[in-house]
């Protein structure tokens, strides 16, 4: 914590405990070290929610990005430790770019993991191939993520205390930068999730997973 903010707390302890200087019953001294920690818990930022996406603090997951563009053209990638994968290069390559189709890809840091966009257009994402789902062979033989619901439970919890952990968020709109149109009004629609890497597991669920975040 900056000295300058601890000042701050104190001043503003100091100024709240004279003017209370005068009630009938004095405060204990516990009551006041609480009222201390309690001010400058208020003044230090926590890491804040659990995102299994945050290479940083979970160096042992993957990040993958997946988005289309103008209601097709999908594209997908891996952003590990060690850098970035593209997998199909130029929007090249992606069979089955479709409602319902599943691609299939394999990433030697991830293991073999699959995307299906499952509908055409939606209220919460907008026109075009919407609502993803990602399944890893490593996380519960193929269970799936439902990668809308878990970005639409980041974007409306994200600042909620003892929310998460979260698993995906919609790109770039990850709650912390102002925007000016949301995924439902963009041609260009992202999603990222976190994900293990193949040093753990194979996870029997999701749950699993959050568990080795602890």
């Amino acid at each position: 914590m900056k000295t300058s903010s601890f000042i701050a707390a104190a001043a503003v302890f100091s100024q709240t405990h004279h003017a209370l200087a005068s009630d009938v019953v004095p405060r204990s001294k516990t009551g006041i070290a609480g009222s201390i920690a309690k001010l400058i818990g208020m003044l230090i930022p926590d890491d804040g929610p659990a995102k299994s996406w945050d290479l940083e603090k979970y160096p042992n997951h993957c990040k993958i990005y997946m988005d289309t563009r103008d209601g097709s053209k999908c594209y997908a990638e891996v952003e590990c430790k060690d850098g970035k994968r593209s997998y199909n290069k130029d929007r090249a390559g992606w069979n089955v770019c479709y409602v319902g189709g599943r691609q299939f890809f394999n990433d030697p840091r991830i293991g073999e993991f699959s995307i299906t966009f499952t509908r055409k257009d939606s209220k919460e994402e907008g026109e075009g191939l919407v609502a993803p789902v990602l399944q890893l062979k490593n996380v519960g033989n193929w269970m799936e993520y439902p990668v809308t619901d878990f970005a639409s439970e980041w974007w409306h919890k994200f600042d909620e205390a003892g929310a998460g952990p979260f698993h995906c968020y919609w790109g770039p709109y990850d709650g912390s930068d102002w925007f000016t149109d949301t995924i439902a009004e963009n041609r260009h629609k992202k999603w990222n999730c976190g994900v293990p890497d193949l040093s753990g597991g194979p996870y029997d669920n999701i749950d699993e997973v959050e568990e080795g975040m602890d």
